[in-house]
């Protein structure tokens, strides 16, 4: 029995845990699986309820890396267990919908959320998803914002299957020359300092735009928060 468990144990040098984390519809689901299977299906892919789980084994680097992918659900009913996540991954990728505005808003609202857990070096890369629909947020915009966090950038278009191995390889690039966060837990961490900054940034870039979070880019908003989000 021990046999068998070491066997299974050697099967990888290094087992790395991505959180994907952003609104709801964005495209997380439809990116992982278009990653692991090779599989893109439109319109079929229902909201993810809570979490949901996916596994793949990557040689790169010179080493077999296991990832454990898991799919937070965007809906906001469930973001009480996103602390539970964050503490006990090693890399996060913060996704948006480059064709909806709020959800590319709302990466302020994840960060300030997610920095409350982990430190501003933890890996993390932000990923623009759907290019292959009419943009609403440009490229510009969007690396100038993830420069100033200084995070990572990069699109993708799970339907065309554009960058979908340039982003995780991104991540776990990050994650492998980041030692330090890849095998700890992070029980109690709030970077006030990163939050500020992020709020700084957030009203600098969004001072001509608003987007109330989770309420008009998620499914139970009221007739009040209809108009919530605009482009002046």
């Amino acid at each position: 029995m021990l046999f068998i468990k070491k066997i299974i144990m050697d099967n990888y040098d290094y087992l790395f845990k991505i959180c994907l984390i952003g609104d709801s519809g964005v495209g997380k689901t439809a990116l992982a699986k278009k990653y692991i299977d090779d599989i893109f299906q439109e319109n079929s892919i229902a909201p993810t309820i809570g979490m949901d789980f996916h596994m793949k084994t990557k040689h790169l680097y010179d080493k077999d890396i296991k990832l454990q992918i898991w799919d937070i659900s965007g809906d906001h009913k469930f973001k009480y267990i996103l602390e539970m996540y964050c503490k006990n991954c090693q890399g996060i990728v913060l996704m948006f919908d480059v064709s909806k505005y709020c959800s590319f808003a709302n990466l302020t609202y994840w960060l300030k959320y997610i920095y409350k857990y982990i430190p501003n070096d933890f890996p993390k890369i932000i990923v623009g998803c759907k290019v292959d629909l009419k943009r609403e947020i440009s490229y510009e915009e969007a690396f100038s914002f993830a420069q100033d966090c200084n995070i990572e950038y990069i699109e993708t278009s799970a339907k065309l299957g554009k960058n979908i191995e340039n982003a995780f390889a991104k991540i776990i690039y990050e994650i492998k020359s980041n030692r330090k966060y890849s095998l700890r837990y992070l029980n109690s961490y709030t970077n006030e300092d990163e939050i500020g900054k992020i709020e700084n940034i957030s009203n600098r870039k969004n001072k001509n735009r608003s987007c109330n979070w989770f309420a008009c880019c998620n499914n139970d908003f009221n007739e009040d928060s209809k108009n919530s989000c605009s482009i002046s």
